[in-house]
């Protein structure tokens, strides 16, 4: 992941806790395999780390990142757009919630209010 904090929200989000060790592993191992040894690689490799720890150490933050605060039938009232319609809607505001680290259901609303692509 970038220095992105948005970017590194999403990555723990779509990578998950339990596989974090296996994929620093595989990105480690690449990066030394390279001929020559991929310095700049395992450097930011290591900062990627330092970045995805401190997330985790915020253990609410973590737990408001594994699901969206707004479910569909939310969506539904407060766009009324039918069920069939609200799924890309409801990845986008999930998406949001993660990238901009939002902290409440209000605080989604008000993305939804604001309009989306």
């Amino acid at each position: 992941p970038s220095k992105d904090p948005g970017a590194q929200r999403r990555f723990l989000v779509s990578c998950g806790e339990d596989f974090l060790p296996a994929h620093w592993r595989l990105e480690t191992a690449w990066a030394e395999a390279a001929e020559p040894e991929d310095q700049d690689a395992l450097k930011m490799i290591q900062e990627a780390k330092t970045a995805i720890e401190l997330l985790l150490q915020d253990r609410e933050g973590y737990a408001r990142m594994q699901k969206p605060f707004a479910d569909g039938k939310w969506i539904q009232e407060q766009t009324g757009l039918d069920i069939e319609e609200i799924g890309p809607l409801k990845e986008w505001l999930f998406y949001l919630q993660v990238d901009e680290n939002l902290q409440s259901l209000e605080e989604v609303k008000a993305k939804l209010k604001s309009g989306w692509p």
